[in-house]
């Protein structure tokens, strides 16, 4: 006869562990310290794929246990707190067989949410996968606002910039403004690749670590003199600390180009990511990882991935959601507790699934593939100011060998950069097209400014 045993752990009234233990089908139940009070097999299940790609395909509550009710003694179990409890779930084909819990198979690592019980004296407690652990804020570090690295008193528990992978016109905060230093991420970063002012590309000075020496902290980069005329126009860093220190105080928008998080190394692909997410940000109760899945995603979507925040507010969930979303996969709880991910392959002829037994298929609304064009030389996470805006034209614009959108020629030979007066630009005349452009200079920039 199959047997199950569940092992629950949750806390009493007064915060005190509790364990108990029910079985089903066991020949010796008291020798794993069980009761024989389940009154059927445990019904679980979990909805995977549901939401599209990107998204945590478990629902919760994904099933029940129903024991034997107040007329067995079980009035006790109201007084518990199941809230947040953990079950384990264990299987044996032969009950007769089991002598120790060594001979059952665990086969699901679950929480519970809560108990009810019937007009028949029935206890139902309900499960829940755990992915309800991932929905937590990020864990991030935040300014005391001491001074010093810590920032000025207005920056007094505001979250620090935290950054995975490579990221783009960024803007720092700035956490020491006499000393000109900013921060782009809570701790040690890969590097800094560019900083600009206004637009204009300032030149990279050095790591104050090469500059004072290996153990050179905040102090040695505020205290660094940056007064010498060769220091115009320039930066230093602090890559250990995630900072940078202008030379010379700037003259409109600051932002920055760097690889993030360096802390156990720089990662950047889909599974390293969200490895690095787990580590160093959910500080809620363990959750397994399928280093196996993340590694696989990997090798299928060997490309770069990023995250960025310096605000409230998102979870960790939403983060690894935003990871799934841009390598193309999805990502669950599975029944052993630990967070897998797989990528889908809309050109695959078919998907294995070897969990359990499948009750029942539903097909959805397939998901669109997604393509992202983008025109300029880089992928920029912010809305442009209005003097960045103001300053573009189509001169700016370029090909990869630097040949100005301006400068191209028709293929006909002969032809000339400009036309006589009258050319048409499709149905349209030149000069028409010309006048609208000038009218869209005049919106972007109203002081009317030459571009």
């Amino acid at each position: 006869m199959q047997a199950w045993l569940v092992v629950i752990r949750v806390q009493d009234r007064n915060a005190q562990p509790v364990e108990r233990r029910f079985s089903l089908g066991l020949a010796r139940p008291q020798a794993l310290g069980a009761e024989e009070r389940l009154l059927a097999p445990p019904s679980i299940g979990i909805e995977t794929l549901t939401n599209g790609p990107g998204k945590g395909g478990s629902r919760a509550p994904v099933g029940s246990i129903q024991l034997a009710g107040i007329d067995r003694g079980l009035a006790e179990l109201h007084d518990l707190i199941w809230a947040q409890g953990e079950l384990d779930l264990h299987y044996a084909a032969d009950g007769d067989a089991v002598t120790a819990l060594a001979d059952m198979t665990l086969v699901a690592r679950l929480t519970t949410s809560g108990i009810r019980e019937d007009g028949n004296g029935r206890i139902t407690i309900e499960l829940r996968d755990r992915s309800w652990l991932l929905d937590r804020k990020l864990a991030l570090p935040r300014y005391a606002g001491t001074g010093g690295a810590e920032g000025p008193a207005a920056l007094k528990d505001r979250p620090k910039p935290f950054a995975i992978g490579p990221q783009t016109a960024v803007e720092p905060v700035l956490v020491d403004e006499p000393g000109l230093i900013y921060q782009v991420h809570a701790r040690a970063i890969a590097g800094i690749d560019l900083v600009t002012d206004k637009g204009v590309a300032l030149s990279n000075g050095g790591d104050i670590s090469t500059l004072v020496g290996p153990s050179a902290g905040f102090a040695e980069l505020q205290g660094f003199d940056l007064s010498g005329a060769q220091w115009a126009g320039k930066y230093i860093t602090w890559n250990a600390g995630g900072m940078f220190r202008l030379a010379r105080k700037p003259v409109g928008l600051v932002v920055a180009d760097f690889r993030g998080d360096a802390v156990g190394g720089y990662v950047d692909r889909p599974g390293a990511v969200i490895a690095r997410v787990m580590a160093a940000l959910h500080d809620g109760p363990a959750v397994g990882l399928d280093q196996a899945a993340l590694d696989a995603l990997d090798a299928a979507f060997p490309h770069p991935v990023k995250l960025f925040t310096d605000r409230e507010g998102p979870r960790v969930s939403d983060w690894i959601e935003t990871v799934a979303t841009a390598a193309g996969a999805v990502w669950w709880i599975d029944w052993l507790g630990g967070l897998t991910v797989r990528l889908i392959d809309p050109g695959a002829a078919a998907m294995t699934v070897a969990d359990f037994r499948i009750a029942e298929v539903a097909r959805g609304p397939s998901w669109p593939r997604h393509k992202a064009i983008v025109l300029g030389y880089r992928v920029v996470s912010r809305v442009h100011s209005a003097d960045e805006l103001a300053e573009i034209t189509a001169d700016d614009i370029t090909y990869a060998d630097g040949t100005p959108v301006e400068d191209l020629k028709p293929a006909e030979a002969g032809a000339t950069k400009g036309a006589p007066a009258g050319t048409k630009v499709g149905n349209t005349d030149a000069a028409v097209v010309e006048d609208g452009s000038q009218r869209a200079r005049t919106l972007i920039d109203p002081a009317g400014r030459a571009p």
